[in-house]
């Protein structure tokens, strides 16, 4: 599997970290259901969505006018068995890294993460 800022993890003890300290960092965290989009292409499937939560240390996230909570996963099958997983998310879920924000003081949200 992929997660951005953890590289590449192999097996489900790997899977295992990535997700702990994923968790480690977050209070909760929410995949809105109803808005996913799902992509199916031979053995691929690609998941589009938003998501939200709770940084551990109580911040809210996604930052209205900052970030979307955008997310897409990428699975490859091996018949029922998963055999690969990339994740493509914005790790910076509170958008706390105001150097990334390459448009300066301008607030841009696309019409359709309007929650």
């Amino acid at each position: 599997m992929y997660f951005p800022k953890f590289a590449v993890g192999y097996g489900k003890a790997e899977f295992m970290e990535v997700a702990k300290g994923l968790m480690g960092s977050l209070k909760s965290i929410r995949h809105d259901i109803d808005r996913l989009t799902f992509h199916v292409a031979g053995d691929h499937v690609i998941v589009e969505g938003f998501e939200s939560g709770v940084m551990a240390d109580g911040t809210p996230w996604p930052i209205e006018g900052r970030s979307e909570g955008r997310f897409a996963n990428v699975f490859a099958f091996d018949g029922d068995l998963i055999k690969r997983l990339y994740i493509y998310a914005d790790p910076d879920f509170a958008s706390t890294h105001e150097e990334r924000f390459l448009w300066g003081d301008k607030v841009r949200m696309s019409k359709d993460c309007k929650r």
